[in-house]
């Protein structure tokens, strides 16, 4: 068929464009509604090839981000949702143990990050179990302390705290205070 373009291409000053509307569930991750490149070529059968090479790039990376969206499949039979019960302690209990047995000789400074990192933890994702946070928690910890509006290094110092509890109590105390 003669005069037809390739898929998702379009001839401007006799140069072929890749063209391609964003789905709308996706655009969210895109400034424009719209993706436009040029091809750099005047020749359908090379416009033809990378199209379809850019088709799949898109379609691969679109997938990768619908996926993400997603919730975790069969999440219900995941042993941290289940009613597992752990042998470990809780985040309090290993804030309490660490600042015990770690805090002598410390300062103030020391006993008061130790309180309030925790706390927030404790407060954004509850008192669980160490060993039942998830780095899906860890995640969805960081962007509750971002939406507190926390510079990146306060963010890293709070992480930083919580992860030496947990790394300095968890080999000492599993499943007993």
């Amino acid at each position: 068929m003669e005069g037809l373009n390739p898929t998702h291409t379009y001839i401007k000053d006799g140069i072929y464009y890749y063209g391609r509307k964003v789905p709308k569930d996706l655009s969210k991750h895109y400034l424009k509604d719209r993706i436009v490149m040029s091809l750099r070529t005047k020749s359908a059968h090379k416009a033809s090839i990378s199209a379809a090479s850019i088709t799949a790039k898109l379609e691969t990376y679109w997938l990768s981000l619908r996926l993400s969206a997603m919730d975790v499949p069969a999440a219900h039979l995941l042993v941290a949702n289940s009613d597992y019960q752990s042998n470990v302690i809780t985040l309090s209990q290993a804030k309490q143990a660490y600042i015990r047995l770690k805090g002598e000789g410390r300062s103030k400074t020391f006993f008061t990050s130790a309180e309030r990192n925790t706390n927030y933890v404790i407060s954004c994702l509850g008192d669980r179990p160490i060993d039942q946070y998830t780095t899906t928690d860890g995640g969805e910890f960081r962007d509750w302390l971002k939406d507190k509006s926390l510079s990146n290094a306060s963010v890293r110092r709070i992480l930083t705290t919580v992860k030496a509890i947990v790394g300095w109590v968890l080999p000492r105390f599993h499943g007993r205070l």
